[in-house]
């Protein structure tokens, strides 16, 4: 089976990029106005990675929008198997209790809308950097404690391509194995170990 992307240009030249998974390999391939075929270059090509189901763990804004919070209703989410609807609710509202001290409360709202008379906003500026640094740390914690919780499951924050909480079968070859130590505390939260 060979997959062909193609790739115009503004000339009348086509140019194809064939994959075959069977030999591992790659070849340019440059179409002209004859129709004549032409191999450029061919060299190895390191192997698809698979797909793999992923539960795509969704936000929705809470505090007038000044803050995120982790969706917890399993009936929303597709689990894909991976976890039994309880158990996905157990932790990930685990995950909202232990993230919760870094939201804001009413006092940001309040210098937030004082915005116009600018030091009230510097107060607010300062005091959302903080939370969002707390935010990280215990998000990372939780996310610590999840994957000691279930060894057989990988929770993560992407990055790219957006910013979003996944959940993934683990594979050693990729994530590691299991942690066996215990995750460290974390501060005045609820932790994850029933």
């Amino acid at each position: 089976m060979v997959k062909v992307l193609q790739y115009f240009t503004p000339t009348v030249n086509v140019y194809n990029l064939q994959f075959s998974s069977k030999l591992d390999t790659m070849a340019l391939v440059v179409v002209d106005n004859s129709g004549g075929n032409y191999s450029l270059e061919e060299s190895y090509a390191p192997p698809l990675p698979s797909k793999q189901p992923k539960i795509l763990v969704p936000q929705r804004s809470i505090n007038g929008g000044l803050d995120l919070k982790f969706e917890s209703d399993a009936q929303v989410v597709k689990l894909y198997d991976l976890m039994a609807p309880f158990d996905y609710t157990d932790a990930i509202t685990k995950l909202n209790e232990v993230i919760k001290p870094a939201r804001s409360n009413a006092l940001d709202t309040a210098l937030l809308a004082t915005g116009p008379l600018l030091v009230p906003l510097a107060i607010w500026g300062v005091r959302h950097s903080r939370q969002v640094r707390k935010r990280k740390k215990y998000l990372n914690r939780a996310i610590e404690a999840f994957n000691y919780q279930y060894p057989y499951l990988y929770m993560r924050w992407n990055r790219q391509p957006t910013s979003s909480l996944t959940i993934e079968p683990r594979d050693e070859t990729i994530h590691g194995p299991p942690p066996v130590v215990p995750p460290s505390k974390v501060d005045d939260a609820v932790a994850f170990d029933a």
